[in-house]
């Protein structure tokens, strides 16, 4: 009977016990590789005595080869991120059919209350040779 007792009580102890995998934290690194974001620019200030409005959000995954993929592309033809603590800087890179280019360079700060990133960008239109202009305003990147 001792046996028994014994053996449904460490039956029972095994199986109540619970494994820390279960109770661990995924970084921010793995939680934005998770599913689709939504990057949104906020409006900007442009030093030509123009300014852009808020912009319609774009669907995009991070990759894990630290780069982005919109849903629909456009003319992206690169992109960069990295993380460092709760910190993103993301780069990309649209190279329009007339040969100009515009580069978005961004600093956020990731929410753990929001589980979303707010910040600032930078927004440059240039070509090979000369800058033809540049915006900054605010951005976010949501689920």
């Amino acid at each position: 009977m001792k046996k028994l007792f014994f053996t449904l009580l460490f039956t029972a102890l095994l199986f109540s016990c619970s494994s820390d995998d279960d109770n661990s934290q995924k970084s921010l690194e793995e939680t934005v590789l998770e599913g689709s974001w939504l990057f949104q620019r906020l409006g900007e200030t442009c030093d030509n005595d123009y300014d852009l409005e808020a912009g319609d959000p774009y669907t995009f995954k991070f990759l894990e080869n630290n780069t982005i993929e919109f849903e629909d592309p456009g003319y992206l033809s690169s992109s960069m991120y990295t993380i460092d603590g709760n910190n993103l800087t993301l780069e990309t890179i649209y190279t329009l059919p007339s040969g100009s280019k515009r580069k978005f360079v961004g600093n956020y700060t990731f929410s753990e209350d929001t589980g979303n990133f707010t910040g600032t960008n930078t927004f440059t239109a240039y070509n090979d040779t000369e800058t033809q202009w540049t915006c900054q305003g605010a951005t976010s990147i949501s689920r």
